[in-house]
C-alpha cells in the first residue's frame, strides 16, 4: 500500500489502513522536544492513536495546545488521539503533538528519532523522524523532500 499525497509524499510507515506522513522534530534547544506528524485513515472505521514510546526520551506524551485568553498552553491528551474513517489527524505545531520528555542525549539537526504508534486497532508501527533545523519551515518543507 505505497500511498501518496501531493502534499506529502510518500508515506514513511503504515500498518492497517493508517500511513505516517512526514515525522520531524525540530532541534531542541533544551532536554525535551516535540515530534510532528500525519495519520492517515485510508479505511472505513476509525482507529485511535494510545501510546507512543521512544528510547530517545525517558518519556513520550501526547499533548495538545490550548490558547486560553491570550495564552497558549499546553495539555495531555487523554484516552487517545482518534482518526477518523477517510480521513487524517495532523500533528503539528501549536494543536496536537507529542512531546519527548527527559532526552536521552542532546539532539541535533540530521539525527533520528526513532518513535513507536501504537493504535487501538492497527497496532504498532515505528517511525523515523529526522532533527531539522527549528527555523525551516517543518511540514512544509519536509513535502519538498524526497523520502
Amino acid at each position: 500500500m505505497a500511498m501518496e499525497t501531493v502534499d506529502r509524499g510518500t508515506a514513511v510507515a503504515e500498518v492497517g489502513h493508517l500511513a505516517i506522513y512526514a515525522p520531524y522534530v525540530p532541534a531542541p534547544p533544551a532536554d525535551i522536544a516535540a515530534l510532528y506528524f500525519v495519520v492517515v485513515n485510508e479505511g472505513d472505521e476509525p482507529d485511535r492513536l494510545i501510546g507512543i514510546s521512544s528510547a530517545a526520551a525517558g518519556m513520550a506524551m501526547l499533548h495538545q495546545s490550548v490558547t486560553d485568553g491570550d495564552t497558549m498552553r499546553m495539555t495531555p491528551v487523554e484516552g487517545g488521539l482518534e482518526t477518523p474513517p477517510a480521513g487524517e489527524v495532523v500533528l503539528a505545531q501549536g494543536g496536537y503533538h507529542v512531546m519527548l520528555m527527559s532526552l536521552v542525549e542532546t539532539l541535533e539537526v540530521g539525527d533520528i528519532v526513532h518513535a513507536t504508534l501504537e493504535f487501538e486497532i492497527a497496532g504498532t508501527v515505528m517511525i523515523e523522524a529526522p532533527v531539522i533545523d527549528a527555523a525551516s519551515g517543518g511540514m512544509d518543507n519536509m513535502a519538498s523532500d524526497d523520502q
